[in-house]
């Protein structure tokens, strides 16, 4: 069968127990605005700041608690669907944050710093761990669409260097 002893341990664990009750196939829309609330009523029991992240980003609580929130799903599935939302199919369910001129400011000056760190191209790992430590609720592809948005309002963007255009960016969100 070309199945591993884990693999033996979680069919047992996660899907005969709760035969009666698990889901299959995709997720409906309640499902995954349950995930999505439960996550944010975990963290703030838990006090985890900020409560509300977007998705695919690290939630600092148990799956196995998410999962008996959620109750159709188990933990193996809620952490699959987590860390594989895609905003392009789940566009009608607001997960990300919306940004602020003070957190596009932050995201300008992580972009700087790490890029000027690296010289060639943008670590978005290291802007988002840096972006992270600002309390700003980002992963690599929620700060890369945006900064995708903002870079597109500068005019001849496609020929700078990305720090100059943050350069440009950061002058024009401070005096506006």
């Amino acid at each position: 069968m070309g199945r591993t002893g884990t693999n033996c341990r979680d069919r047992w664990r996660y899907i005969k127990p709760n035969k009666s009750t698990r889901q299959t196939g995709p997720w409906t829309k309640e499902e995954t605005r349950l995930l999505i609330d439960s996550i944010y009523k975990l963290r703030k029991k838990a006090d985890i700041q900020p409560y509300k992240v977007v998705y695919g980003a690290k939630i600092s609580v148990s799956w196995e608690q998410i999962a008996s929130l959620v109750q159709t799903r188990n933990a193996a599935q809620c952490r699959g669907k987590w860390n594989g939302f895609n905003t392009k199919h789940d566009n009608d369910i607001e997960l990300a944050a919306q940004w602020t001129r003070s957190m596009d400011l932050l995201l300008i000056r992580a972009i700087k710093n790490a890029y000027l760190t690296h010289n060639a191209r943008i670590p978005w790992k290291k802007v988002v761990a840096e972006l992270s430590s600002s309390n700003v609720a980002a992963n690599c592809h929620t700060a890369r669409e945006r900064w995708d948005h903002l870079k597109r309002s500068v005019l001849g963007y496609k020929t700078m260097k990305p720090v100059d255009v943050a350069d440009f960016l950061e002058t024009k969100l401070a005096t506006s």
